[in-house]
């Protein structure tokens, strides 16, 4: 067959495209679109200083609300150079065009030319501009590529600069004004311009927005470090050390502490720790902060540009973009050598600083544990963590939750296909820790008739809290079916295995995420699935709007959610993967859906990154705090007049550590703080005082007695109680 002769054409771009980039670039947060408008703003005042006019000006920041359901009003002002019709319609009206400035070697922002036009995700968006007596005003519609353009009666000649005024459509939320506040004078891309005080002012509402930066010991003054792998380039150090812990649970965007990473007037992320992110050196990052200046990332930026113009393929030391299109910082390390090799250097830097603070925090403040206090501080890490792992009510069951009290057979009816092994776990979780495993009895009854009774080995977990045993079945014929009966302690529980074809889940018929709650790791990501129905999916009707709102440690990952990455036969549903990621023990979120009128939501908590869960460690701690909550350790400070009364000389070994008396004591204080911690996680704006101190007292009620029972067990109560 002989080949047609190719005919070449070229790719449509639709107004459901760019929707579609918009949301991946903007998300739900029209903070996003306020600190686009106030870069633009201040690069706008820097071209006038190219220009050797000055650089002063101020930004304004304006926002109006309306009750019922209106839209919110947001402007932006400046008094720079301002934009001629035909300025605004090449840098508004063109989709990434180089027209800022920053692909000539301006120390200017504009990295991908589309940024102005983004905010139109968010609603209606309108520039008004003065320049050389022109009076311009350019309009987007929301979220199309429909403009209008209109020229406005001619202003004086020496009045110049851009008003922006987006709508802000109520779908979206824009915090109240005083939480608006507080994280513009701490988002990481504002720096530059708040710091410089000399320069340039921006106010919210009239009121100047002013970041205070921490105080702090000067570890390296602007020392400048080579960047392997590429010739020429360095990145300049400026790293304090506080005397405070830093870290304060809040999204990386408005952390105080790490290494604020920029180049030139542009700031691209706050260094999140890297490999220092998670592990033994991760709540140390907490007390450094400062800055790196890179000049080599404009500078590849431009370079890669520059092949792309040209239609030259990038090589292999500058593969891709270096800045993530959903402005969430630098790509991974693992897609750009460049992002890699700058890491390496800021680690490098930052292990001896992180290895001393360790150091510092162990060396002379702890004793060291005997065997039956390391036992019970096991036991104790176990029930703590699980504590702050466990799930509502009517939750999926996650895997630090406790099952309850008393005897238990999971699942209580299990269907397996046959020829295929039958399976139940069997689970007793007594009302208090036992010094031995329960004696207990299995009975099983099958198409053979019943069997003798076994006694069966049940396994404690690593803290005693419960015990376990798994039961096993060889492979059945269709309509097979057996009945187990487990007894402990005259409790019996009985449990069904039964053989049969199991039918095909019902496929999906509305919008719904595949699980009602789910957990992920401190400091980890999760991925949870939100399915639709096949047909909704395959016709593009379903684009869904993921939003995530309680505690600030749970953030959503990038910001384009579509049903086209995967689908699930079996449910003949379409899948959106919905990533989020977590920081702080115990904090809670939900992630809610809208798209087509449907609604669908899911709980999301934070549960321990480490193995060994949260772990008390008694130390002499200069602080005036009798105990807290640092990752995953649970400091107790022995210099509390109430703790060291019970502990005795440090000189002797902190005699008292052993007895029944400290440890009795201990529970209640680490009882009081984790509840405490929870439910500031829980509730981290003001609440209604009297029903927190009742949920506080509910708490304490349902901790105490496991962590009591996991530090004093019965045997140290007996040894202590005169009257047995």
């Amino acid at each position: 067959m002989v080949e047609s002769k190719p005919r070449y054409s070229k790719l449509t771009v639709t107004k459901r495209s760019l929707q579609q980039d918009a949301e991946n670039a903007m998300g739900s947060d029209p903070i996003r679109a306020i600190i686009e408008l106030v870069t633009n703003a201040d690069d706008a005042y820097e071209a006038v200083q190219n220009t050797g006019k000055g650089a002063k000006g101020k930004i304004r920041i304006e926002v109006e609300r309306r009750r019922g359901g209106s839209p919110t009003t947001l402007r932006v002002l400046d008094r720079a150079r301002g934009m001629t019709q035909v300025e605004m319609e090449e840098r508004l009206g063109k989709l990434g065009g180089r027209t800022s400035g920053f692909e000539s070697g301006a120390q200017l922002r504009g990295l991908f030319g589309r940024g102005a036009k983004d905010i139109a995700h968010f609603g209606p968006v309108r520039w008004e501009s003065k320049r050389n007596s022109e009076h311009t005003s350019f309009e987007i519609l929301e979220a199309s590529d429909d403009v209008r353009i209109i020229q406005l009666p001619k202003a004086e000649y020496r009045d110049t600069g851009t008003t922006v005024t987006l709508e802000i459509q109520p779908r979206f939320r824009i915090p109240q004004e005083a939480n608006l506040m507080e994280r513009l004078k701490r988002h990481y891309a504002l720096r530059p311009i708040l710091e410089d005080r000399r320069g340039r002012e921006v106010t919210l509402n009239g009121t100047k927005v002013v970041y205070e930066p921490p105080r702090g010991k000067v570890l390296h003054d602007r020392e400048r470090l080579s960047i392997k792998g590429y010739v020429g380039h360095e990145c300049i150090l400026t790293l304090y050390e506080s005397g405070d812990f830093l870290e304060d649970n809040q999204p990386w965007e408005f952390w105080r502490h790490s290494l604020l990473i920029r180049s030139g007037r542009a700031a691209y992320e706050v260094f999140q720790g890297g490999k220092f992110g998670r592990g033994a050196y991760s709540q140390y990052l907490g007390k450094l902060f400062g800055t790196v200046d890179v000049p080599g990332l404009n500078t590849l930026i431009r370079e890669y540009d520059d092949y792309l113009d040209h239609a030259q393929k990038p090589p292999d030391s500058k593969p891709i973009r270096l800045v993530r299109r959903d402005r969430y910082g630098l790509v991974s390390r693992n897609d750009h050598p460049y992002v890699k090799a700058l890491y390496e250097t800021i680690e490098s830097a930052l292990l001896p600083h992180l290895q001393r603070l360790r150091d510092e925090a162990e060396r002379g403040t702890s004793i060291q544990l005997s065997d039956n206090q390391r036992r019970r501080f096991d036991r104790v890490s176990k029930v703590l963590s699980n504590y702050l792992e466990d799930v509502e009510p009517g939750g999926s069951g996650g895997a630090g939750r406790l099952p309850e009290l008393g005897l238990q057979v999971i699942p209580s009816l299990r269907v397996v296909a046959p020829g295929e092994r039958g399976q139940v776990s069997i689970r007793y979780r007594p009302s208090e820790v036992l010094d031995e495993p329960p004696a207990a009895k299995l009975w099983i009854e099958d198409e053979e008739g019943e069997h003798e009774p076994v006694r069966i080995p049940m396994t404690p977990r690593a803290d005693g809290a419960y015990f376990t045993y798994t039961y096993r079945s060889s492979g059945r014929q269709e309509g097979a079916v057996t009945i187990l009966r487990v007894g402990i302690d005259g409790i019996v529980r009985e449990g069904l295995i039964e053989w049969r074809d199991r039918p095909d889940p019902d496929p999906v018929e509305s919008m719904r995420f595949d699980s009602a709650s789910y957990t992920v790791r401190d400091g980890a990501q999760r991925t949870a699935r939100l399915l639709a129905p096949w047909d909704s999916v395959v016709d593009g009707t379903i684009v869904p709007r993921i939003e995530i709102s309680g505690d600030p440690g749970l953030q959503l990952v990038g910001q384009a959610f579509l049903f086209v990455f995967d689908y699930d036969e079996s449910l003949r549903a379409g899948v959106c993967p919905v990533t989020v990621r977590g920081s702080g023990v115990g904090a809670r979120a939900r992630v809610v859906a809208t798209a087509s009128g449907e609604v669908a939501e899911a709980e999301v908590r934070v549960t321990t990154g480490s193995a060994t869960g949260v772990r008390p460690d008694i130390g002499e701690f200069n602080v005036p705090q009798r105990a807290w909550l640092e990752g995953a350790t649970l400091k107790v400070n022995a210099l509390d007049p109430s703790v060291k009364a019970y502990l005795g000389p440090k000189k002797d070994g902190w005699p008292g550590m052993e007895t029944p008396h400290f440890n009795a004591m201990l529970a209640e204080i680490l009882a009081s703080t984790v509840v405490r911690h929870k439910l500031q996680q829980k509730y981290y704006e003001p609440y209604d005082v009297s029903r927190l101190f009742r949920e506080y007292s509910d708490e304490i009620g349902k901790l105490l007695p496991s962590v009591h029972a996991a530090l004093v067990p019965a045997s140290d109560r007996r040894a202590a109680e005169p009257w047995r």
